[in-house]
């Protein structure tokens, strides 16, 4: 089933994947930079003083920020590459994980395109994309990771790796720093890839090639754990979740994955050892070891990434091994129904990304040109975007998006204050007791009473209150020579962290 040509049937699960990838080549032009993004913008910019600028902030990041390839290659895409390849980059990079995702499960040139699809539609609905927050920076470091890393097992396991051709070995750098781009994947990689090559023969088979893609992709996982600054982000987030939440909420196919292990370990030993000497052990291996570097992390969300990606693809490749016999007719409706909502929800989230990238464009413009800071907007709030977007798209930052907000005053306005006021409040009225309301804010000179902290990084503090039983995060502000608060209904949206 799993051969070099293309079924009938693996044309609809293609198209569905050129249609996502054509959408997050699209969106790549709206997305407007806040948060990480202008973080290592400024960062580079601001040390590019000299030719050798871009190796040393390679030397810096890796000293003072992490080991992550991710990170320390990110100024190809923020600086030297124009924006419209940043982009359609981008936007072909997401197609390929999906395309690798069927290729590394073995579920192209199937006779029902019913299975193909119905992973599509996991990746789309299942997968946090909420915490990738249309960020480039978390899209290189989750999405461009994963992409890299399935390519580089998909080589190391084809026929391609056990060639003499010269130009198949220029992809040994390739697979250290696809190893290499974020500890949570690089390392459970390199362990799965050891465990491997001890209980299979497959090192002890391979040719040179394939021995060497081995160590560098081993050696890039273990160089993930270089960095000095590795370890001190350990606990930092003061609002850990707890380990069911964290994994019923961002790893739930680990849980499936042990549970299919199980049943073939009882009722299939035959085939759970047969599976255990393939490449299926790899995937396994990523999948529970990216688990633990989730749990040690204290939160879910896209630390779960390589977890359910790798545990869908393991789930995925055993089913492949059934000889499923799917009613050809319900399986072209159910795949029908299928690609109507993939289709339907990413052609929403493409028209919801441009509108919110229009409107952070226009806010962003008016706090420059504000002199003190203060900028009357009415910006859809993360709370108005229909459920069914799954709180993918992203625009301008709340007011409890505190980091999002301190990158946006120190990028664009020199550090001078962020107040964002409903339309509606303008003009501020000038007397002594002030208290007004509308749509979820409240501006008022009352400092509230109860007021308690709420804080996820220490370094960034937030103070609330309840207001008739509401929940609002308080932001004081200087106008006119006056202290006023503007209270935000707070919205615990765990894309944040």
């Amino acid at each position: 089933m799993n051969n070099n040509r293309l079924a009938i049937s693996d044309i609809l699960p293609l198209l569905l994947i050129l249609l996502i990838g054509i959408a997050y080549a699209v969106m790549g032009f709206w997305i407007p930079p806040v948060g990480d993004d202008l973080g290592f913008i400024d960062s580079f910019k601001s040390q590019d003083d000299c030719w050798y600028s871009f190796p040393r902030y390679i030397y810096r990041a890796w000293l003072w920020n992490n080991a992550r390839m991710a990170d320390m290659l990110n100024p190809l895409g923020y600086i030297f590459i124009p924006q419209w390849l940043q982009a359609v980059s981008n936007g072909v990079v997401v197609l390929l994980m999906f395309y690798m995702t069927l290729r590394l499960a073995s579920q192209l040139n199937q006779k029902s395109p019913f299975i193909p699809v119905l992973i599509i539609f996991l990746l789309t609905f299942a997968m946090r994309w909420d915490g990738i927050w249309m960020e480039y920076n978390t899209f290189y470091n989750y999405i461009w990771s994963s992409t890299f890393a399935m390519l580089s097992l998909s080589f190391l396991f084809s026929k391609y790796s056990r060639s003499n051709k010269w130009y198949c070995w220029l992809i040994l750098p390739f697979c250290f720093i696809a190893s290499a781009m974020h500890e949570a994947l690089g390392l459970p990689l390199a362990a799965s890839l050891v465990i491997m090559s001890i209980i299979t023969p497959f090192y002890k088979n391979a040719c040179l090639l394939r021995r060497l893609v081995l160590v560098a992709m081993i050696s890039g996982g273990l160089f993930t754990l270089t960095s000095p600054a590795n370890f001190k982000r350990i606990g930092t987030m003061l609002q850990p979740e707890s380990p069911i939440l964290i994994i019923l909420g961002s790893a739930i196919f680990v849980v499936v994955l042990v549970i299919v292990s199980a049943y073939l370990f009882v009722c299939r030993k035959s085939l759970f050892y047969t599976l255990l000497r393939s490449q299926w052990i790899v995937y396994v291996g990523i999948a529970l070891f990216s688990s633990g570097f989730m749990l040690l992390s204290g939160f879910g969300g896209r630390t779960g990434w390589f977890a359910q990606l790798f545990a869908m693809i393991a789930v995925f490749y055993v089913i492949a091994k059934f000889d499923l016999d799917i009613n050809k007719k319900i399986g072209w409706i159910c795949s029908a129904i299928l690609s109507y909502l993939i289709i339907f929800h990413v052609g929403m989230l493409t028209v919801w990304q441009h509108k919110l990238s229009e409107e952070t464009r226009e806010a962003i413009a008016a706090y420059k040109n504000s002199t003190d800071g203060i900028v009357f907007f009415d910006y859809t709030k993360d709370l108005e975007m229909p459920w069914y977007l799954l709180r993918k798209p992203h625009g301008f930052p709340d007011d409890d998006d505190s980091y999002y907000r301190y990158r946006m005053r120190r990028h664009y306005g020199g550090g001078k204050q962020l107040v964002v006021l409903p339309t509606a409040f303008n003009p501020i009225p000038d007397t002594e007791k002030l208290t007004v309301a509308s749509d979820g804010f409240i501006l008022t000179s009352i400092r509230p009473v109860d007021v308690y902290g709420d804080t996820i990084v220490a370094i960034f503090p937030r103070e609330l209150t309840y207001i008739d039983g509401k929940e609002y995060i308080i932001n004081e502000f200087d106008y006119n020579d006056r202290k006023l608060y503007l209270l935000s209904l707070m919205d615990r949206d765990r894309g944040e962290k």
